[in-house]
């Protein structure tokens, strides 16, 4: 496994580069009344799923990385490390899948704009995007948080951090099919959405 020292100074630049950035994509707010459709689930499940989104997704790897710049020894190497031969070289895709999943969030949120919001819902002048990552892939900003969030897992190698990525991708999927089905409904884009959805994948590109 790397040196100590080397994770977390490493650590720490993905720290500081995950705040600008989360920061950067965070501030869009759309009110309630400017909201024209939401999907027909209770606001308290609505709730309750962005608070899963945010714990398993975004908290919970944040957490960990300030753990392996603050206190190692509560994340790396424990007894939910990881360690085989070649595991260095997994620590350094780790930061390879950061750099792949800051670029991608960057890159969709320049593309989306003011529509990128962590609520669910569709605003009374929402357009549908097809360009940049949406040209192939329909929710790009998930594929994100999923690489960085596997960025977390190769770089810590810890046990515990392969289950969130698992659930996190679990509740991404759940959410995609959420805004898919209120997107391709007559309160928003209807059979315009789901043309875009024949040519385009819900994470990776459509294989033609």
């Amino acid at each position: 496994m790397l040196d100590i020292f080397i994770v977390r100074m490493v650590a720490g630049t993905i720290l500081i580069t995950s705040i600008v950035v989360f920061y950067w994509i965070s501030r869009n707010r759309i009110s309630k009344e400017d909201r024209s459709a939401e999907p027909p689930t209770r606001e308290d499940v609505q709730e309750l799923l962005q608070m899963l989104w945010k714990s398993v997704a975004i908290y919970i790897p944040f957490i960990s990385i300030i753990l392996t710049v603050l206190s190692p020894e509560m994340i790396y190497e424990t007894w939910f490390s990881l360690s085989f031969t070649g595991d260095e070289i997994v620590q350094i895709a780790g930061i390879v899948f950061y750099l792949l999943g800051a670029a991608l969030l960057i890159f969709s949120k320049r593309h989306l704009g003011r529509f990128l919001v962590v609520d669910i819902m569709v605003s009374k002048e929402h357009q549908l995007i097809t360009t940049g990552p949406y040209a192939r892939i329909r929710h790009p900003i998930y594929t994100a948080v999923i690489l960085l969030n596997i960025s977390v897992v190769l770089f810590t190698l810890n046990f515990l951090l392969v289950l969130n990525l698992f659930a996190a991708i679990a509740i991404a999927n759940y959410r995609a099919t959420i805004e898919e089905a209120l997107l391709s409904s007559q309160d928003a884009f209807g059979s315009e959405y789901k043309r875009y959805m024949m040519r385009t994948g819900r994470f990776l590109p459509k294989l033609r």
